[in-house]
């Protein structure tokens, strides 16, 4: 998505994020995942200035506006961008390896953020894409979107007593 243009930003200082795509496990431009399935959403930016210590984050919606979990590079220290000194320009991936979330249409909102505190870029909403059920537990059984909006693997045991 061209974003030059977008107007609907939120608490935006300026319009540093200009381009935004999702990405499928084998880097192809997508819209669409299967439960369990890995996705990368993207973002490019160039910013007027240097920002000090950027933020890059992406939160998941649901189609009732409902944040359901976000991921930025202050929270995940285990990546290559956590404390970066400055940026001005970049290209953002945000990989989720295995998404939890049951079949339905989703939202992820864009960041990029100053110092962990000021917002430069906030995007809400701007990238929608589905969720198809799968056969993720190998069971044959499929799980349906009236079963919640997660799905987890557990173990259920049972203790006989005779």
């Amino acid at each position: 998505i061209d974003l030059r243009n977008y107007h609907e930003r939120t608490h935006s200082v300026e319009k540093a994020i200009y381009e935004t795509w999702i990405e499928d496990i084998d880097g192809n431009l997508c819209s669409t995942a299967m439960m369990g399935g890995r996705l990368t959403f993207c973002f490019r930016f160039a910013a007027s200035r240097s920002i000090h210590t950027p933020g890059f984050g992406v939160g998941i919606e649901d189609i009732h506006g409902r944040r359901l979990f976000s991921a930025n590079n202050y929270i995940m220290r285990d990546n290559n961008v956590y404390g970066t000194p400055s940026c001005q320009s970049g290209v953002v991936k945000c990989t989720f390896d295995s998404l939890p979330l049951f079949p339905g249409t989703y939202y992820a909102s864009i960041a990029l953020v100053e110092n962990e505190r000021f917002i430069i870029d906030y995007i809400e909403r701007i990238l929608l894409f589905h969720v198809e059920p799968s056969n993720i537990l190998g069971t044959g059984k499929i799980f349906e979107a009236s079963q919640g909006i997660f799905f987890i693997a557990a173990h259920i045991e049972l203790e006989k007593l005779c």
